[in-house]
This record gives C-alpha cells, sequence and structure tokens, in this order.
C-alpha cells in the first residue's frame, strides 16, 4: 500500500510539472520536509518557498532554513504579515482562509503552479484554509495520493525522512479565541513564552507537546495534553508558571491546565471541528 501511495504521488507530479521543479510552500513542518523529501527519493526536483512572519516562531524559519541547507535544497525566504488582513487580525473563525488566501497568493506571483502540504488526513477536519487552496488552485499531493499524516510518518521512516515523528506545531495566530483582535505583540510574548518553556522541558521532558493561549482569563494557559500529567512534577510545573509568567508583556500569570486533546481547543469551544 505505501509503495503504491508513493507511486500516484510521483504519477501526479510528474503530470503537473513534467521536468520542471516541484514548487513547494515550505513551513518546515512534518508535512512540507516529507513532501520535499519524497521529491528528492523520487528523483523529482524541488524549489522550496517559506513564508516568514509573525503567523510563525523565528526558531521555526530558523529550522526550516537549517533543514533545507542540510539537504541541499533551494530555499526562497520571504516576508508577509497576515495581520495587514483585517479578517485575520479580528481572528474570525474564517481566518485560516484569509490568512491562506494571502499568503499564497503572494506565492503564486512568483510561480504559476504550487504544492502545498495538506494531506488526507487534514481533509476530515475543520481546515478553512483548504477552501482557500482549492480557489486559488493550490495542488495538494500528499491528499491526491490519499497519504495520512500516519502513513507519512510510516512511510517517512522507510525512505529515510529524519525527524519522522516531528510533532504539529499551527501557527501561532491559533493560539487566540475567535474575534480577539490579536497584536504583534500578543504574539511575540506567547513565541518568547513558548520559548522559555521548551527550554525548560528540553532538560527533562522535550518530547511533551504544549501550547500558550489567551482564553480570555485573568491568566494564560499553558495547556497540556492529560497523558503527560505524571511526566510534570509538582516543582517542574511551579518553575515553568513561574519562568513564563517573567516572559509575559500583559503581566498575566500562567497556569497549567491538562486537557484530554490538546489541538483544536478554541473550535471544541465554538462546537466545531479542530484547527491545532
Amino acid at each position: 500500500m505505501f509503495n503504491s501511495k508513493l507511486e500516484r504521488l510521483r504519477a501526479f507530479l510528474s503530470e503537473q510539472f513534467g521536468k520542471e521543479p516541484v514548487n513547494i510552500a515550505f513551513s518546515g513542518g512534518l508535512d512540507s520536509r516529507f513532501l520535499a523529501h519524497a521529491c528528492d527519493y523520487l528523483g523529482l526536483k524541488v524549489r522550496l518557498f517559506h513564508i516568514s512572519g509573525p503567523h510563525l516562531s523565528l526558531q521555526e524559519t530558523k529550522d526550516a532554513e537549517r533543514w533545507a541547507k542540510n539537504h541541499d535544497f533551494p530555499l526562497e525566504v520571504l516576508v508577509q504579515n497576515p495581520l495587514k488582513v483585517p479578517e485575520v487580525k479580528c481572528n474570525l473563525r474564517t481566518r485560516c482562509f484569509h490568512c491562506k488566501k494571502g499568503l499564497f497568493s503572494f506565492l503564486l506571483t512568483r510561480v504559476n503552479k504550487l504544492c502545498d502540504g495538506t494531506n488526507h488526513s487534514d481533509l476530515e477536519c475543520y481546515r478553512p484554509g483548504i477552501r482557500a487552496l482549492k480557489e486559488l488552485n493550490v495542488l495538494s499531493p500528499l491528499a491526491e495520493a490519499g497519504l495520512s499524516k500516519t502513513e507519512i510518518r510510516t512511510i517517512g521512516k522507510e525512505i529515510g525522512l529524519d525527524n519522522f515523528n516531528q510533532v504539529s506545531k499551527p501557527c501561532l495566530l491559533t493560539r487566540f479565541p475567535y474575534n480577539f483582535e490579536i497584536t504583534t505583540e500578543q504574539i511575540n510574548s506567547i513565541e518568547k513564552i513558548e520559548q522559555r518553556i521548551q527550554e525548560i522541558l528540553g532538560e527533562v521532558s522535550p518530547e511533551i507537546p504544549f501550547r500558550v493561549r489567551e482564553i480570555g482569563e485573568p491568566y494564560l494557559a499553558v495547556h497540556i495534553p492529560e497523558s503527560h500529567r505524571a511526566s510534570l512534577s509538582d516543582s517542574l510545573i511551579r518553575k515553568i508558571e513561574h519562568a513564563g509568567s517573567l516572559e509575559a508583556a500583559s503581566g498575566k500569570a500562567l497556569k497549567i491546565v491538562f486537557l484530554p486533546v490538546l489541538s483544536g481547543y478554541f473550535d471544541h469551544l465554538s462546537g466545531i471541528n479542530k484547527e491545532g
């Protein structure tokens, strides 16, 4: 099944790009890394395009640049600010649609055909950004080949993709409730807090996933899956809450909150599917 899906991927890309390089919108996450690596494995040339801005942490951009360089993939880094789009800044439920529409429209001024890393599993979730991709005729080869997230990890391991268990890290705009006006300062503050928490966890349990979220309370929530509760001692919890509070530009304290499911917090509150 895995080889047949790789063949479907190769056939789709060859039909779309012929002998020209496959243009990939590259975040540096698992899906876009897998797509680039699979293209190389299948003998196809690639060109990567990464958009940096307040929606991504500086570390994510550095990691994307480092990975592309280490694997000899040509990468163009471009800068855009999605917060200039009113529907994004006000964080409407359709924020992802407007954000993707703006960013990918910008990329399509540089190339006439573009791929993204949407996989087949994403089609089962609430992802308004996918509608923007369809309207712009952006190609989603992983979804076209029927590759699920689990298969991407499994096949990635088989074909030599490094860090095939890379955890998902949705953009920083997902840290705020809907209909909440987002500022660059708030995003930067959450980025710094998450970086500090990652430094602390890196000393003991770097694999623990978490999100720092503005939830409209007197504190910022540090959401961690319930399944990792046993990994955090009381002293470590206090250390995280104290260190993170020092980084909070809002002056709010931090509070660790354990959740059954980490992703899709605001969508669950709104009674819709999940989104980071």
